[in-house]
């Protein structure tokens, strides 16, 4: 208690099966990458266990944005120092993939307006009001062979500035580096924005007996090659993906980044788990 590890991917290296990884509250913008961890190839042994001490231990694709927001012409406008992301996320940051203004997701502009899809006051798909994007059946702006889309989904760029014309809605402008946003009643300043700068928060190959307890993975996905005996229990996953991600990847299969995967290995459970916002 007096010499916490830094970080968790520290803790890991030191660890072994049989050994529980503690994490105190907080928010960590880390990538769990980790191989050949406790590996006993589809045999269950001693379990490497890691553990949130409460369920305010976050698993964190985003870093806070320190700008200063000018509102011009009815949209806030700030520049993105990418420097500073990297510096926050520990790892080259080139592009934002979501944006929160007070813990409240915004919008990536599209070129069919809704009303927020997170904000269950508003709609949910079991009850989709009139405007909601359950309503109207949106799908992201990819599809596979077979797959019947509507014509004007086929092609577009999601954040196109373009289409930036509705409350909530943002748009990064990766040449000048630039963020614009419509506000709603949350309004953004240099300490209340966090960006999404990841895809992946954890990625796990060849490695086995590994237990996931009472954490939230926020804002990225998870992904398990050939790794048995996995387990997550009383976690919560948000946002694990999100519209304009690309997940296609040369010499891959066209699933290797469509979100939460398992690839490979035995096992493995998902248990009293809440997925939200995907």
């Amino acid at each position: 208690m007096e010499c916490p590890y830094l970080t968790i991917n520290g803790a890991i290296d030191d660890s072994q099966g049989g050994d529980t990884i503690f994490i105190k509250d907080g928010r960590y913008s880390e990538v769990l990458f980790k191989e050949l961890l406790n590996q006993s190839p589809e045999t269950e042994g001693p379990k490497l266990t890691i553990k949130g001490e409460s369920q305010n231990v976050i698993l964190d694709g985003t870093v806070p944005l320190i700008t200063t927001w000018q509102l011009i012409d009815g949209k806030y406008e700030a520049s993105v120092d990418m420097n500073q992301l990297s510096n926050a996320a520990g790892a080259k940051v080139e592009d934002i993939y979501a944006l929160w203004v007070d813990d409240r997701y915004m919008i990536p502009a599209m070129p069919v307006n809704f009303t927020n899809p997170t904000d269950v006051s508003t709609s949910t798909q079991n009850n989709p009001e009139i405007g909601t994007v359950f309503d109207l059946n949106l799908t992201s702006p990819y599809y596979l062979p077979g797959e019947q889309t509507l014509e004007m989904q086929d092609e577009y760029i999601v954040g196109d500035i373009n289409n930036l014309d509705a409350i909530e809605e943002w748009s990064f402008d990766e040449v000048n580096k630039k963020l614009y946003l419509i506000p709603g009643d949350k309004i953004p300043d240099s300490k209340n924005v966090r960006v999404r700068v990841r895809t992946k928060i954890v990625n796990i190959e060849f490695s086995d007996n590994l237990e996931f307890h009472n954490l939230h993975f926020f804002a990225g996905s998870f992904y398990f090659l050939n790794a048995s005996y996995i387990l997550f229990e009383d976690s919560k996953f948000s946002h694990s993906w999100e519209a304009g991600i690309s997940y296609l990847r040369p010499g891959f299969d066209a699933g290797w980044m469509r979100g939460n995967a398992f690839k490979g290995g035995t096992n493995n459970t998902i248990r009293n788990a809440i997925f939200q916002y995907i």
